[in-house]
């Protein structure tokens, strides 16, 4: 009966803020693992924003966690509390007492309603909440500690049998620095107030989608290029190069600014490089060779006008046929810096980054830049590998050695259909139904699992004959218009039809994406994990996965 009432008064402190109090009953266990929570700490720049996250790490047994944290309200002030989308999956509640904010206080509560059994905090280390702070102009460089405190909120841990446990708090700080483009290394904290061969590498990383971005700070030093306007709103290879230049002290370094965040600038520069003009440039794909067994390769190559430095694209194959092995650097190549992103290389998809050395340019004429190995599937790559360029994960990109966007003809350009990650291999789309009275509902088709740390699969269900179920699926390669009666879409081996292919939203802003509509007929009732195989104009796009109820 204690340990019930000790959760029941944990809720009503919960919704009435009088923390404090639990502090008096202390029922401690014996013999846990230790939990820890933590503030990480974080680079800022006066009048730029901060996000500064609070982990807990245990051993999965925690129910609910409060307390407060203390800070310089001056430098740091009106902070915004919000619950991670992991936590917030999960079914925990945030509570926030704000009564202090001014002294410089935040009250935090995170935990689970009582159930039967007890939800928990997953084991090992997980974001609970992030602050952000937006920080004056006016605020001279200084570091300021982020700390935790027992006012207006107490520190609290309960686990799973309503018992408080000790715990370790951990303060961290937020140094407010002038920051500079393309200061993106060491991670997490990132700026350093200098720009090394570091940077320059965690810039191709992120150009390649070999690492994520946290939006703010972060995005928009890494959004270097074009330098004249501080960023486009896309991290591209031209900011790798642009990286480059800054570490090799080609060009000298720029205050932080541009956009916090990808925005629109981003898919109408893709377009761009989806539909160029004339014929300054040409990118090829070249005929497969074969080698010994069940071997194959092919290359890609540049004709180049002698200004080129760096170029990036994606890669697409049929994954049924071949297994990527390998890539490697040609001949033109030999100085140049790689990043090869697999990810989703069993979905047939492989992303690629190749810079040279700032400074230095591709001599003009045909040169050999990449040669990239595959292996046939048991039972299957009977023909040669059908390669061609894409844009997921990698868009395609060719940079001037001044980091300028060049235009160039892409060969051989194939639709990609995109997948959701971590899913393995489930389409990135869309489900809409249409009921008998006209009205439609969006579903996905994909879940997260915390769990599997992965998303899975939602069955689609086609089997009410009164109701019109479409897919919409999306990717790259068809947007700028392609004949729906070239368009061959497959469902199990089961042909549907097709009632659009072009434009995402039929938007021009969106011009570097596609999207596909499909009506799922109800003769797909029960058939399970389904793949979708999508051929435009005798083109093969990477074949997609969903599930039908």
């Amino acid at each position: 009966m204690r340990l019930l009432n000790l959760r029941l008064l944990f809720f009503v402190c919960l919704m009435f803020g009088a923390f404090p109090a639990l502090r008096e009953i202390n029922p401690l266990a014996q013999g846990q693992p230790s939990t820890v929570l933590r503030v990480l700490s974080q680079d800022a720049r006066p009048g730029g924003s901060v996000v500064v996250p609070v982990e807990l790490e245990s051993a999965g047994n925690i129910t609910g966690v409060s307390f407060s944290l203390k800070f310089n309200p001056v430098v740091l002030p009106d902070p915004q509390a919000v619950i991670s989308g992991q936590v917030s999956s999960l079914g925990a509640t945030l509570l926030v007492d704000r009564r202090q904010v001014g002294q410089g206080r935040l009250g935090i509560a995170v935990a689970f309603a009582p159930e039967n059994p007890p939800r928990r905090f997953p084991q090992g280390t997980v974001r609970l909440i992030t602050v952000n702070f937006t920080i004056p102009a006016n605020v001279p460089a200084q570091t300021v500690p982020v700390e935790f405190d027992n006012q207006p909120i107490s520190q609290l841990v309960l686990d799973a049998e309503n018992r408080e446990l000790t715990a370790t708090f951990v303060p961290g700080a937020v140094k407010a620095a002038q920051a500079f483009e393309a200061d993106v290394a060491p991670r997490p904290n990132g700026s350093n107030g200098s720009v090394t061969v570091a940077d320059w590498v965690q810039v191709g990383r992120f150009a390649a989608g070999l690492d994520g971005l946290e939006a703010g700070s972060e995005f928009q030093r890494s959004d270097c290029a074009p330098r004249s306007t501080f960023g486009n709103g896309a991290i591209t290879v031209s900011d790798w190069v642009q990286a480059g230049r800054y570490a090799a002290g080609l060009d000298s370094l720029t205050p932080a600014a541009g956009p916090t965040a990808p925005g629109a600038l981003a898919a109408t520069d893709l377009s761009a490089l989806l539909k160029p003009t004339g014929w300054p440039r040409l990118l090829r794909v070249t005929s497969p060779t074969f080698g010994g067994g069940r071997t194959s390769a092919v290359a890609v190559e540049l004709l180049a006008q002698g200004d080129e430095n760096a170029l990036s694209f994606s890669l697409q194959f049929d994954a049924r046929q071949w297994h990527f092995v390998s890539a490697s650097v040609g001949d033109a190549a030999q100085n140049a810096a790689l990043s090869v992103n697999s990810k989703l290389a069993a979905d047939g998809q492989v992303g690629v980054a190749l810079a040279l050395p700032p400074g230095r340019l591709f001599e003009a004429g045909m040169q050999s830049l990449l040669t990239v190995n595959f292996v046939a599937v048991e039972g299957g790559g009977t023909f040669a590998p059908d390669v061609a360029f894409s844009d997921w994960p990698t868009a395609r990109e060719l940079a001037s050695v001044k980091a300028e966007e060049l235009t160039a003809d892409w060969m051989l350009v194939s639709p990609s259909l995109f997948t959701i990650p971590d899913s393995n291999g489930l389409a990135a789309s869309v489900v809409v139904r249409v009921g008998a009275d006209g009205q439609q509902r969006f579903e996905s088709v994909a879940v997260f699992d915390s769990g599997r740390n992965g998303f899975v699969a939602r069955p689609v269900d086609v089997s009410d004959e009164n109701e019109q179920v479409f897919l919409a699926l999306f990717g790259t390669g068809w947007q700028n218009g392609a004949a729906l009666d070239a368009i061959q879409v497959m469902v199990d081996a089961v042909p549907v039809e097709v009632l659009y292919a072009g434009v995402q939203g039929g938007q021009a802003e969106m011009t570097g994406f596609a999207q596909l509509n499909l009506r799922l007929p109800p003769a797909l009732k029960g058939r399970g994990e389904v793949t979708v195989k999508f051929i435009n104009a005798g083109r093969s796009a990477n074949p997609v996965k969903i599930v039908i109820k």
